[in-house]
């Protein structure tokens, strides 16, 4: 794997987010739904995001591609329904999304991943699918993964365990408004990533699928279809994210455009948690600004936001005084074990580290000249580590640099820019 050398100094300046890579592929699965031409514009180009677009054209959509826009339109003449394989790599969301797609039809789909998506959960879904009428073959080793599925599935009351991941529950939503007749959905245990579950039904309503809650359930009716023509994927938050802790850690100024707050965003939280840690939150009419201030401790809570849990170890471990990070362990099962690589990161930036009670709990220490630690392939911890070298005093040399092209293939670029203080 490659490496980068980063120079130690602040961000400064103005930059657009990407694409956000959760509603790319919200906006591609609605597109696939809509059952005529649909364009989802601004999408995102990353691994993850191409290979649920690959994905979706194995299910049998036409897809075109052209500057900003992805143009989706039923296969004409429809393609042959036997023999498909869907490749997921190793993005989990493609295999959670598409996994109840593919149980719509009565023709067999082969879907397939790496050995790290092998490792990801997804026997709850699949419980959910076998349940009402789906037929499910998974084989797990330790280089790959692959599931059969085919369908039917059939219209009923579904529950879905949602204490390890809110995709489950975002993957049957849109199913079941493709079924012949209404159906509900219960959550069972104690849900977690909540924002993502709310970006899935803000989607569905944005265009006239108008799920609703009733006690314990979640009514979706059905048959219906995507109403509009295009849906257009706001700012990263995820992205973004990354950009202000940077500004925070550095001691800089950033201001990132492009995001729609309308839309839910589950690390839109890193703004309470920059709030929390001392930093400057001002939000503009062109943008979100993040300003480094005084630090300090913060306590937060990272069960709606496990991706922002590296960020909070980098956050900690610059702050005086012991911070208590509680919630994420679903993180553990993510591409790497988060909870353990934040843990570590914090250590090599000299921060006292421990666990108790479910929590942890980081004290700032004395910081290294510069940063020697080894991320693990994740690309939430290597960019959290890039930023987390900012506010050394000697430039740090980064492992790993070409994981972050599952979710932000410009940020090497992106930092670059900030750290020259050009605004893009």
């Amino acid at each position: 794997m490659s490496s980068r050398i980063v120079l130690p100094g602040p961000l400064l300046g103005r930059i657009t987010a990407p694409p956000s890579k959760s509603y790319t592929h919200r906006g591609a699965v609605l597109a696939h739904l809509a059952g005529r031409r649909f364009v989802v514009e601004n999408p995102l180009e990353a691994e993850d995001t191409r290979a649920t677009r690959q994905g979706l054209r194995a299910l049998g959509a036409e897809i075109e591609l052209r500057a900003g826009t992805w143009s989706f339109r039923p296969a004409s003449p429809p393609r042959p329904r036997r023999g498909r394989v869907v490749r997921c790599g190793s993005s989990g969301t493609t295999l959670r999304l598409l996994l109840g797609l593919a149980a719509l039809d009565p023709a067999p789909t082969v879907i397939t991943g790496s050995a790290e998506l092998a490792r990801r959960p997804v026997a709850p879904l699949v419980a959910a699918l076998r349940a009402h009428g789906a037929r499910l073959r998974v084989v797990r080793t330790d280089g790959s993964f692959r599931v059969r599925v085919q369908g039917p599935l059939e219209a009923g009351s579904y529950a879905v365990q949602s204490s390890e991941s809110s995709q489950y529950a975002s993957s049957l939503l849109f199913v079941l408004s493709q079924l012949s007749a209404p159906s509900t959905l219960r959550l069972t245990g104690r849900p977690v990533s909540q924002p993502y579950f709310g970006a899935t039904l803000a989607v569905l309503r944005a265009h006239g699928i108008a799920v609703q809650k009733r006690g314990p359930h979640w009514e979706v009716p059905a048959p219906i279809r995507p109403t509009g023509s295009r849906f257009a994927v706001t700012g990263d938050a995820s992205s973004a994210a990354i950009l202000w802790c940077g500004a925070a850690i550095s001691g800089g100024s950033v201001e990132v455009r492009a995001i729609d707050t309308r839309w839910p965003q589950a690390d839109l939280a890193v703004l309470d948690l920059l709030r929390h840690a001392g930093a400057s939150v001002r939000q503009h009419a062109s943008g979100i600004r993040v300003e480094a201030a005084d630090r300090r401790p913060f306590r937060f809570d990272f069960d709606p936001c496990p991706d922002l849990l590296p960020l909070g170890g980098v956050l900690a471990a610059y702050s005086p005084g012991e911070s208590t990070l509680s919630g994420g362990a679903h993180a553990a099962r993510k591409e790497s074990d988060r909870p353990r690589a934040t843990m570590a990161l914090a250590r090599a930036l000299g921060a006292t580290v421990r666990r108790h009670a479910g929590r942890i709990l980081i004290r700032g220490g004395i910081r290294p000249a510069s940063l020697h630690f080894r991320p693990p392939p994740d690309h939430r911890v290597v960019m959290a580590t890039a930023v987390a070298s900012l506010g050394l005093a000697r430039p740090s040399r980064i492992a790993a640099c070409e994981s972050v092209g599952k979710s932000y293939p410009g940020f090497w670029e992106d930092l670059g820019q900030l750290s020259s203080g050009r605004s893009a």
